[in-house]
């Protein structure tokens, strides 16, 4: 058997050694960072406004907790309003304004005319309307 000889076809001297050329950091980064950037700036720009409404959703949150623990309806925590404040205003609605004092009157009158009528707590009594202020206070006057 003859053998066969591998010499290699380059020698040692016939190449340079590669090297990568020195580069700045890849664009996707540089993009990444400058979003992300972008999104904190965003977020402190909105943080007052969320804090807010925060604040508001918790004092919320503790107002119906203490009205459930202290079995208090809608009608009788609208009647607390009323009594403290009847002057302000409660909806703007459209091109009008209804105080607390004008909501609380239509309301009596609408839940007056439904006892007239014979419904009492209890019935179910189906409301279908338009969006208005007027809607609330039958609401309202259907719960006392």
């Amino acid at each position: 058997m003859k053998s066969v000889s591998c010499d290699p076809i380059v020698t040692e001297g016939d190449y340079e050694e590669y090297s990568e050329p020195k580069q700045s950091p890849p664009n996707g980064v540089c993009l990444s960072l400058l979003e992300w950037l972008r999104i904190w700036f965003i977020r402190l720009g909105t943080f007052p406004r969320d804090l807010r409404g925060l604040s508001r959703y918790l004092t919320l949150k503790y107002r119906i907790y203490r009205a459930q623990k202290n079995n208090q309806s809608v009608p009788k925590l609208f009647q607390q309003i009323v009594q403290k404040d009847p002057q302000k205003i409660a909806f703007y609605f459209e091109d009008e304004t209804w105080t607390f004092k004008q909501v609380d009157e239509l309301s009596n009158k609408v839940g007056n005319y439904f006892a007239s009528q014979g419904v009492k707590h209890g019935d179910a009594i189906a409301l279908f309307m338009e969006n208005c202020v007027e809607y609330i206070c039958i609401w309202l006057g259907l719960c006392k």
